[in-house]
């Protein structure tokens, strides 16, 4: 029993007795960590059975018929009540102390102004008794401070905080919504925090690079067309330009051969 630590044992309302129990982090099948009922208000033939609540509020009914429960994980902290008869003669309250250790990875996240209920959501991988949380915010820029957020301070937010997960909801996002959102998480072992940048874009900014690029093909295409109008235009003025200096020559070449043609001497005449 030395992963066993005692902290308080007692009665409680003179009827059930009351303890609680450290877990370390050796608790293991091989080394496990016993509880009990009190055996002096147990008698033979009495039907026995533990009901179980997790740090996240979850009951069930564990070791039916076990007067002595064995508790083989840290996993397996929480509330444990044994009942005799449907009485409850021994609680046992099962603490596994850590610092909390928040699961969420993400550094930023991108909405769109004017979207509606977006959450963001903070999982702690705590110990038990359960954690606490707090939010706050942190405009973006150096020396900035963090200011903790409520609803009460503002009425566009909402956090939902249930066992191991805390949730702010962002009613209507705008772009004064845009800052650092830092989750804090504390228990009696330690405290934990994580920082996600919330930004916010405008709808159609995705839009614009799709704009620019049709943009960049009409004007490649005004200039291919200009360009190949200008090179017609040229062609055909050089075609003009030709038959323009072609004409004379022919003209004179028509001249020398009427000239010659009168010159040619008549074999008839005598």
């Amino acid at each position: 029993m030395s992963s066993l630590t005692v902290l308080l044992a007692g009665l409680l309302v003179g009827i059930a007795s009351s303890e609680s129990v450290l877990l370390s982090s050796k608790t293991s099948a091989k080394d496990p960590v016993p509880i009990s009922c009190s055996l002096d208000k147990v008698t033979t033939g009495n039907i026995v059975s533990w009901n179980y609540t997790s740090p996240s509020g979850m009951s069930s009914v564990v070791g039916v018929g076990a007067m002595i429960f064995n508790l083989t994980s840290t996993a397996e902290a929480g509330e444990y009540m044994c009942i005799a008869n449907n009485t409850v003669v021994n609680k046992v309250s099962v603490m596994y102390l850590a610092k909390p250790i928040i699961q969420n990875t993400r550094k930023s996240v991108t909405f769109n102004d004017g979207d509606h209920d977006r959450k963001l959501t903070c999982v702690s991988d705590g110990s038990y008794p359960t954690v606490t949380f707090q939010w706050s915010r942190r405009e973006e820029g150096e020396n900035q401070v963090a200011v903790i957020i409520s609803p009460q301070s503002d009425p566009n937010i909402n956090i939902t905080t249930t066992g191991n997960n805390s949730t702010i909801l962002f009613r209507n996002l705008t772009y004064s919504m845009q800052a650092n959102y830092i989750c804090e998480v504390n228990n009696v072992a330690g405290n934990a925090t994580v920082e996600v940048l919330i930004r916010v874009k405008d709808r159609l900014a995705a839009l614009w690079p799709f704009l620019g690029i049709v943009a960049e093909v009409v004007i490649l295409i005004t200039i291919i067309f200009m360009y190949e109008k200008h090179s017609k235009k040229t062609v055909v003025e050089e075609v003009d330009a030709k038959d323009e200096e072609e004409k004379p020559l022919q003209k004179e070449e028509e001249e020398n051969g009427t000239d010659i043609r009168n010159r040619v001497p008549n074999n008839n005449y005598k």
